[in-house]
């Protein structure tokens, strides 16, 4: 079962204990001792199935895995020759083969690959052919025979197929490439023996880009090899050793949805995940037994959703859930002791929904969550120099730290304040088209803020002094605060109210009480017109007309601030 709530970076012990009930003889119980240091950004454990065996569900050296669009996940059982189906948690569904070399027959089989469209092509091994499946194991075609000519195989080992249905072949003994149309028809092939460019030694993993480049794990060389759909040598990463990035002996290798590579490495025990141009971007994986360990991974496969499938060398499947990436594209724009954050969401969110996203500070370290895709950080040091990550979190775990923001340098003052509707905070302040204006006492020009839709307001970027503070709206104005004293600190405003409010297009205004029941844009409001507001009536008929927020402000500023009676 996964262990969910584990800190990135913390190592823990812990054991598993098996329990086996024995038809012929007493009940075993057996504990294997597990050391586990979750890395950032790095899957947790989700499922494992698979002991040694025969029955369903039991493998004996399996290879290959694949999964089809609906994530069910499919199994080259190599020494059984067969392939077995399971659901994506593990749950036995098919099987089909035998050994020999009938159609639907096979003899080791090697290597798994399933088209857009479902269909499933085997590695038939040491039958030196490739066969063509339906999803429920009906033979639909095969081609291939023993030899070093075009369309011959010796040794084929791995299988990938294009979003456009090109099937590519990967020999060991042939050290090529070859490229067949989806029904089999040669079209071409690369690579010889050596440790050049596109050449290969031992290798064992082809895999396909979303962009319809050509991957290759080349085992003794230690490296990635990347190509385009011509075999035309684009690039390659990797050398001996167990540094990050470095690889031993790399097999297995699939693409995420975005075009991240995975390689699963036998040499390390490990998985580690790179961009499309090798920069190393995470790993996970240790030797051994226990869940989230991995013995001798022989291939690995990413579902569409993006769970991830290994097999290993203890003749089992083990399932991984993808985290998010990183978000990316992280703005920081001073303020005054505050900056406002903003970023993308990550380009892959995970197998689940991100539930929030946590903002870390540098220096200080501070942190800050939130569910959307921007924040105000507040309570930073003036004139000091910040930089700012930022993670997503989902069920499955914390995501790896973004770029960092390019330095900001905060200012020295941060204003926020409330803006009230007719004595009522309104949650439907922001949808008014509502603003809130900050203008110095001593004259100058005034500072805009939008409001939010909870009626929140902030200014950024304000000198101390000695300020006027007034919000408006189409139909509504505030009263004026005066005297709003501003220093070198955090400072909350006082709160302003907006009124009802009318002005005619000729700025002839007539103030009035009115008691009764009012209708402001057309709806009723006779619970918010009495002697805490006023409402400006040309007509004495109790309509108001609604003005846009230019009308209202040019005619306002024509007849002078008014303070409302409190």
């Amino acid at each position: 079962m996964p262990v969910r709530g584990l800190t990135n970076g913390t190592s823990y012990s812990c054991s598993v204990t098996v329990v086996a009930d024995i038809s012929d003889g007493p009940t075993q119980s057996i504990t294997t001792p597990t050391s586990v240091t979750p890395v950032a950004g790095s899957p947790l454990f989700a499922a494992n199935w698979g002991s040694r065996g025969d029955l369903d569900g039991e493998f004996i050296g399996p290879i290959g895995v694949d999964v089809d669009s609906a994530g069910n996940v499919y199994v080259a059982d190599q020494n059984n020759h067969r392939i077995q189906k399971f659901a994506s948690d593990g749950t036995f569904i098919t099987e089909w083969g035998s050994q020999g070399s009938g159609d639907g027959q096979f003899a080791r089989p090697a290597a798994i690959a399933i088209s857009d469209t479902d269909d499933v092509y085997m590695v038939d091994g040491d039958n030196y052919r490739i066969q063509k499946f339906t999803t429920d194991g009906n033979f639909i075609e095969k081609w291939g025979t023993q030899g070093s000519a075009d369309g011959e195989f010796n040794t084929p080992r791995s299988i990938a197929v294009s979003a456009t249905g090109d099937v590519y072949v990967l020999e060991t003994n042939n050290t090529r490439i070859q490229k067949f149309s989806s029904d089999g028809t040669f079209i071409t092939r690369w690579g010889s023996s050596g440790s050049s460019n596109g050449q290969f030694q031992n290798a064992r993993g082809i895999a396909v880009d979303p962009a319809g480049n050509v991957y290759v794990a080349d085992g003794s060389n230690n490296r990635i090899q990347g190509f385009d759909s011509d075999g035309t040598f684009i690039t390659k990463w990797g050398v001996a050793g167990s540094g990050d990035g470095q690889l031993d002996n790399p097999q297995g290798i699939d693409f995420d949805s975005v075009g991240d590579v995975y390689v699963a490495e036998p040499g390390n025990h490990r998985v580690q995940k790179f961009t499309s141009e090798g920069v190393f971007l995470t790993k996970w994986g240790d030797r051994g037994p226990g869940y989230g360990q991995i013995e001798n991974p022989q291939d690995i496969a990413v579902a569409p959703e993006g769970k991830i499938y290994v097999s290993d060398g203890l003749d089992r499947v083990q399932a991984f859930g993808r985290l998010p990436d990183p978000p990316t594209d992280v703005v920081a724009t001073p303020g005054a002791m505050a900056v406002l954050l903003s970023w993308a969401p990550p380009e892959f969110s995970g197998i689940a929904p991100i539930t929030h996203y946590t903002i870390t500070a540098t220096p200080g370290g501070s942190t800050t969550s939130t569910a959307t895709t921007s924040a105000t950080i507040t309570g930073l040091t003036a004139g000091t120099s910040y930089v700012f990550t930022v993670t997503a979190t989902n069920s499955e775990g914390i995501s790896a730290s973004s770029t960092p923001s390019a330095p900001v340098t905060s200012g020295a003052v941060s204003l926020a304040g409330v803006v009230r509707l007719q004595g009522i905070t309104s949650p439907d302040i922001g949808a008014i088209g509502a603003t809130a204006i900050l203008t110095p006492s001593s004259g100058g020009s005034s500072t805009i803020a939008a409001l939010s839709s909870d009626g929140s307001f902030s200014f950024f970027g304000v000198s101390p002094g000695t300020y006027e503070v007034q919000a408006a709206a189409p139909g509504y104005i505030s009263a004026l605060r005066q005297g709003v004293v501003i220093a070198g600190s955090l400072v909350t405003l006082p709160e302003v109210e907006l009124r009802a409010g009318l002005v005619d297009a000729d700025s002839v205004v007539s103030i009035r009480d009115i008691s009764a029941v009012a209708v402001l844009f057309g709806q009723e409001v006779d619970n918010r017109v009495d002697d805490l507001g006023r409402i400006v009536d040309i007509n004495a008929d109790g309509v108001v007309n609604a003005l846009d927020i230019s009308a209202v402000a040019s005619n306002f500023g024509m007849i002078g601030p008014q303070a409302w009676p409190e």
